[in-house]
């Protein structure tokens, strides 16, 4: 394989890396409604990658401020 070709997947396997872990931490989590669960499932279904990131560093400021 070329190197950029093993770029992209590289980078592809780390996107990836990330959206499943936020779905999976998502379907952890107790939330305070549903409807903010609701919320944070439809901000990483129609925005992948950004809304995963977003809703991992959310996730732990949450969690240190307690």
């Amino acid at each position: 394989m070329e190197t950029a070709s093993l770029l992209i997947l590289a980078v592809a396997a780390i996107a990836l890396g990330i959206y499943l872990w936020a779905v999976i931490d998502l379907n952890r989590r107790a939330f305070s409604s549903e409807s903010e669960r609701r919320n944070w499932v439809n901000l990483i279904y129609f925005l992948p990658l950004l809304g995963a990131v977003y809703y991992l560093f959310r996730r732990n400021k949450r969690r240190r401020s307690i």
